[in-house]
C-alpha cells in the first residue's frame, strides 16, 4: 500500500479516469482506495470504483455516480467531513465527524444501500436538499438533530428494506412498491412521516417511532400497515385529490391525536372512532360513516378552540362530539353553521359531552313523515362522561343549524342543494323540528334563517333554536303544509270473486289487466265532483289496481253540501287507496287540521261515511280508516254488504249495483244494466268490474235493490 501525508489534496483531473494508477495524486490500494484526513478528494474526472473507497477527509466529485462501496470514515468529533453529493451504489457512514451534505442543488442518492453505523454518526443536511435511498436503508445515525428540517426519501422501484433506530426529521415514502420495516425497525421521525406513494409495511415489533409532536402526512396513494409508535401526541394531515379512508395512523388512543388537517378536497372517511385533542382544520369533508355495512363512527373533538372549515363546503358528515364544553360560548360543531351553546352550568346540568349527527343530502327519517323538510337529517344527543345519554328536560341549550340552499356557480353541481322544490321561496319560514314518534313538529324557538354564514353567503342558510331540551331525530322544515297521511282500507262487493267461510277477501283486477282503467279519472260521478280531478293522472296502472274511487273530508256525517276536500285515488286489490302519482298513501294538505267525517264513493257502489270524526293532524299520522269491519260506519253494518268471514272476523264491503249516480239501488239501476248486457269496456253498468256486462251484473243490481246510501251529498 502506498501511504499519503496529511496535507495532500487527492485529485482526479477532468476527462481523466482515476482507476488503479500509482500517481502522486491518486493512490492505488488493493482492494481499497484511501484518502486520509486532512486531505481532500477532489475529482473533476471519473473515479471507477469496484472495491471499497474509504474517505477520511472532505470529498468533492463532479461525476454523476460511482460504483462499489464508498465509506466516509472521518472520526474526529470536533471536525466535519464534506460529503460529495452524487449517486452511490453503496454508501457507508461512520465516525464522529459531522457529515456535511450542504449543496442545495442536488441530492445524495444511495442506489443499493444507505448505511450509518451508530448514533455517533451525525449529518448536517441542508434543508434545500435531501438524501434518497432506492433500496436498503440501515440508519442508526442522526440527521440534523435538534432541527425539524432535513428530508430522507425512500424512492425505489421495488419494495425497500428499512431498519435502524436513527433520527430523521422528515421521512418520505415515494415508492409505489412500498417499504418494509425490519430488524426491530425504530427509525425515529422528528418532524413528519410523509406517505406519498406506497405502503409503509410496519408492525408492532418493527415500527416507525414518531417523536413528540411529529406528523403523519398521507397522500391518497400512500398508507401505513400498522399503528406507528408515538410519544405523547401524533398529528395527522391528509392531502390529495382522490377520496381516501383513514388507516392505522389514526391512533385509537383517545389522547394520542393532537392536530388533524384534511386537505384532501375529495374527502376523508374514518375507519373507526377517533379523538382529536388540539385542533381540527377541514378543506375537504370528513365522513364518519361510509355506509351501513362498514359501521357508523364518531369524531370526538376535545379542544376548546373551534374547528376551522376553509372554503364553503367542508364539514364533518356524520357524528361529531364536543367533549370539552364551555358555558356561555357558542361551540362550532359539524360545520360553521352548526353549533351548541349552554349559557351556564345550571343549563348544562349533567351534560359533559354533546353529539351531533349531521347528514347532508339525506331525507330525515322516517320516510313516512309528511312534513316538508330540507334534505338534511340531524340527530342530537346530550352525553355524560362515559358517553351515556342524559335524560331529556334536564338541560337547556341553543342549537345552531344550517343547510345548503344554493350551489356555487361553476364549482358545484346543483345536486348539493338541500332545499327541496316545495320549499323554494319559503326558506325564511323554516324552523327546527323534532320527531315525536308520529311526525316532525316545530321544536324550541327558531329565529328567521339568515344567509350570513359563509362566502358566498347565499350558499348556506343558517339559524338557531333556543330552549332545546331533548335529543332525538331532528329536521329543518315548514311548520305549515301537509297535515296527515290518508291510510284507508275499503272493499267493493262487485269485484270480489270468492264467497264463503275462511277466506281473506281480495278483489279482482280484471279491468287493469285488460287495460281498461283510464290513466285519468273519467268525467263521470263521483270523479266529476273533484275539481282537481285532472291533476290526478296516474303514471302507470299496475296489475294490482281495481279502479278509481273518491274520498271526501266532511264536517258532518249527515249534513249535505260541498265537502272540505275531495281526493281521487286508485284502489288496490287488497283494499288500499293510493296516490296515483306516488303509488303511496295520499299526503293530505289544503285543509286545516281538525276532525272530519270521511266518505268513500265509487261509480257503481253505494257510498259510505264514517260515523265518528277522524282527527286529521300530524299527531294522528298512524291512524287507519278501516271500512272493512262493519263498525265505525254511519248506519252501521246495514250500510255495507257482508262479504265473508275469516280468521275469526267478518269482512264488509260497499254495496254494488248503483249505476244511475243516485243514492239508492232501484228498478232503474236494474233496467240500465239489462239494457247494456253483452257490452264490453269501462262501463258504469259493469258492476262486477270484469270488463263485460253479463247476467251476473244484472243479478247483483237486482239482489241489492232497495238498499240506500247514508252518505250525504
Amino acid at each position: 500500500m502506498i501511504g499519503m501525508t496529511n496535507h495532500i489534496v487527492t485529485t482526479c483531473r477532468r476527462n481523466l479516469v482515476c482507476w488503479v494508477l500509482a500517481l502522486a495524486t491518486c493512490i492505488l490500494v488493493a482492494p481499497s482506495l484511501y484518502a486520509q484526513q486532512a486531505s481532500t478528494l477532489y475529482s473533476e474526472g471519473v473515479i471507477k470504483n469496484t472495491g471499497t473507497l474509504k474517505i477520511r477527509g472532505d470529498a468533492f466529485m463532479t461525476q454523476d455516480s460511482i460504483g462499489g462501496v464508498v465509506r466516509y470514515e472521518r472520526n474526529h468529533g470536533v471536525d466535519t467531513q464534506l460529503v460529495a453529493q452524487l449517486t452511490y451504489a453503496y454508501v457507508h457512514f461512520e465516525g464522529a465527524s459531522k457529515k456535511m451534505i450542504l449543496d442545495p442543488t442536488e441530492p445524495l442518492i444511495a442506489d443499493s444501500l444507505f448505511l450509518s453505523t451508530d448514533t455517533n454518526v451525525v449529518f448536517a443536511l441542508d434543508p434545500s436538499t435531501y438524501i434518497q435511498a432506492n433500496r436498503t436503508v440501515k440508519h442508526e445515525g442522526l440527521i440534523n438533530p435538534g432541527q425539524r428540517l432535513g428530508r430522507f426519501v425512500l424512492r425505489g422501484t421495488e419494495k425497500q428494506d428499512v431498519s435502524g433506530k436513527g433520527l430523521i426529521p422528515i421521512l418520505e415514502l415515494d415508492n409505489m412498491a412500498g417499504a418494509l420495516v425490519t430488524s426491530g425497525g425504530g427509525l425515529r421521525v422528528y418532524e413528519r412521516l410523509d406517505l406519498q406513494h406506497g405502503l409503509m409495511d410496519n408492525s408492532a415489533s418493527d415500527n416507525i417511532q414518531m417523536m413528540q409532536g411529529a406528523w403523519v402526512w398521507r397522500d391518497d396513494s400512500g398508507s401505513i400497515a400498522d399503528e406507528p409508535a408515538w410519544i405523547n401526541r401524533v398529528h395527522l394531515r391528509y392531502y390529495g385529490d382522490s377520496a381516501m379512508v383513514g388507516g392505522p395512523e389514526m391512533v385509537r388512543n383517545t389522547s394520542a391525536i393532537g392536530h388533524l388537517i384534511n386537505d384532501d378536497v375529495a374527502g376523508l372517511t374514518l375507519p373507526h372512532n377517533i379523538t382529536v385533542n388540539d385542533s381540527l382544520v377541514l378543506r375537504g369533508h370528513i365522513h364518519t360513516e361510509a355506509n351501513d355495512s362498514t359501521g357508523k363512527y364518531a369524531l370526538t373533538y376535545a379542544a376548546t378552540i373551534d374547528p376551522r372549515f376553509d372554503g364553503v363546503w367542508p364539514e364533518v358528515i356524520g357524528t361529531m362530539i364536543r367533549s370539552t364544553l364551555i358555558d356561555g360560548k357558542t361551540m362550532v360543531m359539524n360545520n360553521y353553521g352548526t353549533s351548541i351553546r349552554f349559557e351556564n352550568a345550571q343549563d348544562r346540568g349533567a351534560v359533559v359531552q354533546y353529539s351531533v349527527r349531521s347528514m347532508p343530502k339525506t331525507t330525515p327519517l322516517p320516510l313516512t313523515d309528511i312534513t316538508y323538510k330540507v334534505d338534511r337529517f340531524l340527530q342530537l344527543r346530550a352525553l355524560d362522561f362515559v358517553g351515556d345519554t342524559i335524560p331529556d328536560s334536564t338541560y337547556t341549550l341553543t342549537f345552531g343549524y344550517a343547510w345548503r340552499n344554493n350551489a356555487i356557480a361553476g364549482m358545484e353541481p346543483a345536486s348539493v342543494v338541500e332545499t327541496i322544490p316545495q320549499l323554494v321561496g319559503l326558506e325564511d319560514q323554516l324552523v327546527l323540528m323534532r320527531y315525536s314518534g308520529l311526525s316532525y313538529n316545530p321544536y324550541g324557538f327558531s329565529k328567521t334563517p339568515t344567509t350570513g354564514m359563509a362566502n358566498p353567503p347565499e350558499a348556506w342558510r343558517y339559524s338557531t333554536a333556543s330552549l332545546v331540551r331533548a335529543g332525538g331525530d331532528f329536521a329543518i322544515g315548514l311548520s305549515t303544509g301537509p297535515i296527515w297521511v290518508l291510510n284507508t282500507r275499503v272493499f267493493l262487493e262487485g269485484p270480489l270473486r270468492t264467497y264463503g267461510e275462511n277466506f281473506t277477501p281480495e278483489m279482482s283486477t280484471d279491468l287493469a289487466v285488460r287495460g281498461l282503467v283510464p290513466n285519468v279519472p273519467p268525467d263521470i260521478y263521483p270523479y266529476s265532483l273533484d275539481p282537481d280531478r285532472l291533476k290526478d293522472t296516474a303514471s302507470v296502472i299496475g296489475d294490482s289496481i281495481v279502479d278509481w274511487v273518491t274520498v271526501e273530508f266532511r264536517k258532518s256525517a249527515t249534513a249535505s253540501g260541498d265537502p272540505e276536500l275531495i281526493e281521487t285515488l286508485l284502489l288496490t286489490k287488497d283494499g288500499r287507496m293510493l296516490d296515483p302519482q306516488t303509488m303511496r298513501p295520499r299526503i293530505i294538505e289544503g285543509i286545516p287540521a281538525g276532525f272530519y267525517n270521511i266518505a268513500v264513493r265509487h261509480r257503481n257502489h253505494l257510498a259510505v261515511i264514517t260515523e265518528d270524526k277522524v282527527l286529521v293532524d300530524r299527531s294522528n299520522l298512524g291512524y287507519v280508516v278501516d271500512l272493512t269491519t262493519g263498525t265505525g260506519v254511519f248506519g252501521g253494518a246495514a250500510a255495507q254488504k257482508l262479504i265473508g268471514t275469516a280468521n275469526g272476523r267478518r269482512w264488509f264491503g260497499l254495496v254494488a249495483g248503483e249505476v244511475q249516480a243516485g243514492d239508492d239501488i232501484s228498478r232503474t239501476d236494474y233496467n240500465l244494466v239489462w239494457d247494456a248486457r253483452n257490452l264490453e269496456g269501462y262501463l258504469i253498468t259493469d258492476t262486477d268490474l270484469n270488463g263485460i256486462v253479463t247476467t251476473r251484473d244484472i243479478n247483483v243490481s237486482w239482489n241489492n235493490r232497495g238498499r240506500n246510501s247514508v252518505a250525504p251529498r
